[in-house]
């Protein structure tokens, strides 16, 4: 309560018994009570106002946000930009065949990895060559 100690409440509560006087001190108390009431409605009303607000403006930069995204979406999906060199060209970047391509990239398997044959060497040249993988196993 404002940092009161009980005996600093203890001395105005006296003092208010003394000055308004005991049979006058429940219409005071009450009196006090309602504006005591109506300031926490105030504050209470105050608040709400100020959340709405803050909430409001949290609300603006999301909009702002994704009209921003939007905007550039729309301007990448209408202007890709320049294309590197290098890059295919042939590939659709938008539409249904833009689509297509990219499904049909997708289901692609991956490529093996293509291991070189070995060297040979003039030493090389006068020994065995080693046996192909399947020569020992029979076709089943």
């Amino acid at each position: 309560m404002f940092d009161i100690a009980w005996s600093e409440l203890l001395v105005i509560m006296v003092v208010a018994l003394v000055v308004i006087g005991p049979k006058d001190l429940p219409r005071a108390l009450r009196v006090a009570g309602s504006w005591v009431r109506r300031a926490r409605g105030i504050a209470a009303q105050f608040q709400g106002t100020v959340d709405a607000m803050v909430r409001e403006a949290d609300m603006q930069d999301v909009r702002r946000d994704l009209r921003k995204a939007q905007q550039d979406f729309e301007t990448f999906s209408t202007d890709p930009g320049p294309i590197p060199a290098g890059a295919p060209t042939a590939t659709p970047t938008e539409g249904p065949a833009a689509i297509e391509a990219e499904a049909e990239h997708a289901m692609m398997p991956p490529r093996p990895i293509e291991t070189p044959e070995p060297v040979k060497t003039p030493q090389d040249a006068d020994a065995p060559l080693p046996p192909p993988p399947n020569a020992g196993s029979t076709p089943s």
